[in-house]
């Protein structure tokens, strides 16, 4: 999975990196050279299990990108940005078995929200999606999921 943004305001592309190595896994930030070569920057390890998704966005209004991972045997864990390429990983939030997120504005109110594809499989109910209306202050509101209708 592969997040982009500016995550250390220098001007050059990004990169936020997760993947599932045996049973870890990590998140790792490759920062741009600007000349389509990065250096390693940080890393996280101990996420969540088969990382499936990264959405990049700036979830606490503070103009520095943040990113959310979703994890299949997992949830959805929140990185906020520190606006120098370093982030600091929140709990992660109560949603079962995100196959892909998008963080966007869904209601309009200004504030960055998630929409995660829930995996059918895992789940065994048909899947849906699930909703997390952002604070602004890099929180969001209780998970509600939307099941489909058969």
């Amino acid at each position: 999975m592969i997040g982009a943004g500016d995550f250390n305001r220098d001007g050059k592309l990004d990169l936020a990196t997760a993947g599932s190595f045996g049973a870890s896994s990590s998140v790792n930030i490759l920062l741009g050279n600007g000349d389509g070569s990065f250096s390693y920057g940080a890393s996280y390890p101990g996420t969540e299990v088969e990382p499936s998704a990264i959405a990049v966005a700036d979830f606490n209004n503070d103009h520095k990108l943040d990113f959310v991972v979703s994890a299949l045997f997992g949830g959805l864990t929140v990185f906020l940005g520190n606006g120098d390429g370093t982030f600091k990983s929140e709990p992660e939030l109560g949603v079962q078995a995100p196959l892909r997120v998008i963080a966007a504005d869904l209601d309009g109110d200004g504030n960055v929200d998630l929409l995660a594809a829930n995996d059918e499989l895992r789940l065994g109910h048909g899947g849906g999606a699930t909703v997390l209306m952002g604070n602004g202050n890099g929180t969001f509101h209780a998970a509600k999921v939307l099941r489909l209708r058969r």
